[in-house]
């Protein structure tokens, strides 16, 4: 009969030394990138900050409308991604507008993308001169 193994007999788990909300993803091209988890709880306008060795979630759970703007276009990578999620299920009520950082960074041609629908998301790639719309 094979040897029982019981938890107190393992060392601690490694995944004590992974920071909270943050983990790695393996990719093509520049290697791995950090992917970073954003909430934002209040209403207004919010700017991203931009990492190029980042993937991006933002959650929005807030009590009204927010502006989301993008980080400047120095800061990211081409087929760097972004995912924006109404956590809230409150969109259709508090809309959530999402522009780039300048008139000359667009949204698959558009000035802004708004999120109106409850539970709506939209994930977004920096294509190299604005950001494409991934479905």
């Amino acid at each position: 009969m094979p040897d029982i193994v019981v938890a107190s007999d393992l060392p601690p788990p490694l995944v004590d030394f992974v920071p909270t909300l943050q983990w790695y993803t393996l990719q093509a091209g520049l290697g791995n990138m950090l992917k970073k988890i954003t909430t934002i709880v209040a209403a207004g306008a919010s700017q991203l900050n931009g990492s190029p060795s980042t993937y991006n979630e933002v959650y929005v759970n807030a009590p009204g409308p927010v502006t989301i703007t993008m980080p400047h276009d120095n800061l990211l990578i081409q087929g760097q991604e972004w995912s924006i999620k109404d956590a809230s299920g409150h969109a259709f009520t508090n809309n959530i507008t999402v522009v780039p950082s300048t008139s000359t960074d667009r949204i698959d041609g558009a000035g802004q993308f708004v999120l109106n629908s409850n539970w709506a998301s939209l994930t977004l790639t920096w294509n190299g001169t604005g950001y494409s719309i991934k479905v």
